[in-house]
C-alpha cells in the first residue's frame, strides 16, 4: 500500500490518492466474497489497508456511551424516517441506501 515518512508533509493530494487506495481494496468483491458484511478491525489494520484505528471497545465507559448514542440514533431514525442506515457526521445525517 505504501507508508509515508513521519517527516513528509500529507498533503491533500496524497490524502485522496490513500484513499482512493482503500476503496479499490474494500471494493474488491474477489477479496471480500460478499456484500454486506461486517469487516473486522483486524482486517482494516492490517497489512493490505494498514488503517490506525483506536479501540474504542478496550474503554468500557467510553464504549458505553457509543453504544447508547447509537441506540438512540438508531431508534430516532428508523422511527422518524425508516432510515436505518446512515453516517452522522459533524455536518449532517446521511442515508447509505
Amino acid at each position: 500500500m505504501g507508508y509515508y515518512r513521519i517527516w513528509e508533509k500529507i498533503t491533500a493530494k496524497l490524502k485522496v490518492e490513500r484513499a482512493k487506495k482503500i476503496a479499490q481494496i474494500l471494493g474488491d468483491a474477489q477479496k471480500w466474497h460478499s456484500h454486506e458484511r461486517g469487516i473486522s478491525m483486524k482486517e482494516l489494520s492490517g497489512d493490505d489497508i494498514n488503517l490506525k484505528i483506536d479501540d474504542f471497545g478496550e474503554d468500557k465507559a467510553l464504549s458505553n456511551l457509543i453504544r447508547h448514542y447509537h441506540r438512540l440514533c438508531v431508534d430516532f431514525y428508523s422511527a422518524k424516517s425508516s432510515l436505518n442506515d446512515y453516517i452522522h457526521s459533524s455536518k449532517d445525517v446521511r442515508r447509505l441506501r
